[in-house]
């Protein structure tokens, strides 16, 4: 494959309701969309959308990596190898995605349930689909005591077939992690990602309450090197924080072997980011119900997904992106 030209957009899409992170919270969501024609006219694309609070890079950063290492690619046809987790998923994309169209009957997600306790409960005891085998769930933004709470309400709507993936994100301490578990009936949890700050006690706190743990935040670490735990049930990967396949692709093979969950999960990218971590999920665990319900928290969508059969994106979907660089080669 020969690259002729490329073109790096920028997108701001506005969310229905502000997004709470660790220390902030978002209003719009803005990202990176890398294009990539080849000499046989086919065009190739690629998200960078680093997430406040949770990206090691910020948004400059990002944008500042994808162009330099674009315009070297073009020029040199080389790639850097230790590049932004953005940049990389968003490049990887780009040069060798995968092919597979995934329909949504295809599709096996765990939804989010989010904004608040009434709004969560509404859509519940509303539900008019079959029921999935797993809901996912946010706790630690608020006190211990509303989780805990609020969790057995949650519960006591679902079907007792139906389970909860919970997501702490590192807010507990381990005592407030051993209290919550104590109060909720763990049978009813497949795992709970990144419970506490402190991921080193993750065995401590499986043994003392009996609940599985995901991670999540710790894959993201350059440091980290998969081992297998005590109570370790799922390995989350989110692309645009963990980085290309080439990353971890060696941690699923290892996963796979100890019965270790492979779940892919998007970070609140487009519908064209969200579409290409769905195909890669679909390649690597089809079976497995993934994470990509984030979705549902735009007003409005960048476009329907990624174009098939190497098209490019409409015009009105390039005119709603700001252009900020572009460039081609004569080969």
């Amino acid at each position: 494959m020969i690259i002729s030209s490329a073109a790096v957009y920028r997108f701001v899409l506005p969310l229905k309701y502000s997004l709470p992170l660790k220390g902030s919270s978002l209003a719009n969501r803005e990202g990176l969309i890398v294009e990539l024609k080849t000499d046989q006219g086919k065009c190739r694309y690629g998200e960078a959308s680093p997430l406040t609070d949770f990206s090691r890079e910020s948004f400059l950063e990002a944008e500042a990596s994808l162009v330099c290492v674009i315009a070297e690619f073009l020029e040199k046809n080389t790639l850097p190898e230790d590049l932004p987790a953005s940049v990389s998923f968003a490049i990887e994309s780009a040069l060798d995605p995968f092919e597979s169209d995934v329909s949504d009957r295809d599709l096996k997600v765990a939804p989010l349930l989010m904004g608040d306790r009434a709004d969560i409960l509404l859509r519940l005891e509303n539900w008019d689909f079959p029921w999935p085998r797993e809901f996912k769930l946010k706790v630690g933004r608020q006190s211990v005591e509303f989780d805990i709470a609020n969790t057995l309400q949650i519960l006591e709507i679902l079907p007792k077939s139906v389970k909860l993936r919970l997501d702490a994100n590192q807010q507990w301490t381990f005592n407030q992690a051993i209290a919550y578990a104590e109060n909720i009936p763990v049978q009813r949890v497949s795992y709970i990602e990144e419970p506490m700050v402190t991921a080193c006690r993750n065995e401590a706190f499986f043994h003392a309450s009996g609940l599985g743990y995901a991670l999540d935040e710790t894959l993201q670490k350059k440091e980290y090197s998969y081992k297998k735990t005590d109570g370790l049930k799922a390995l989350v990967i989110k692309p645009t924080l963990v980085g290309g396949l080439s990353r971890y692709q060696n941690w699923l093979k290892q996963a796979r072997k100890d019965s270790v969950r492979i779940v892919f999960s998007s970070a609140f990218e487009s519908h064209l980011g969200v579409d290409l971590i769905r195909r890669m999920a679909h390649e690597i665990a089809p079976d497995e119900l993934h994470g990509f319900d984030t979705l549902s928290a735009f007003t409005r969508p960048l476009c329907s997904g990624l174009p098939d059969n190497g098209q490019r994106l409409s015009p009105e979907v390039l005119k709603s992106m700001e252009r900020i660089w572009c460039s081609s080669i004569a080969h």
